[in-house]
């Protein structure tokens, strides 16, 4: 579902990179389907891998920047492996097309 959004010349996006979560090879799926025991995660943040997620567009910075810092955590309020984190501008310009 779209939104419309007025524009008055500029947009603010939100720019997150986290590191992408892989399977873990010590999680063993015949013993944890029945045992609770959730000391062994059943996925792991990769070291090298990242994954860039582009939040908006806000037509304001403080939307854009509360976005970006609501996405960063989790339900707990914690971390969720972001390696960075940054607010792009776009600035909008229109164009005759037919004289």
């Amino acid at each position: 579902m779209g939104r419309r959004m007025e524009i008055d010349g500029e947009l603010f996006r939100g720019v997150v990179t986290t590191k992408k979560m892989v399977q873990n090879p010590d999680y063993d799926y015949s013993v944890a389907w029945h045992n609770r025991d959730r000391s062994v995660p059943p996925s792991i943040p990769s070291e090298t891998e990242t994954v860039t997620t582009m939040l908006g567009p806000y037509r304001r910075v403080g939307d854009a920047k509360s976005m970006t810092t609501q996405f960063m955590k989790n339900g707990y309020g914690q971390d969720k492996h972001v390696v960075g984190s940054h607010i792009e501008k776009a600035v909008i310009t229109w164009e005759v097309l037919d004289d």
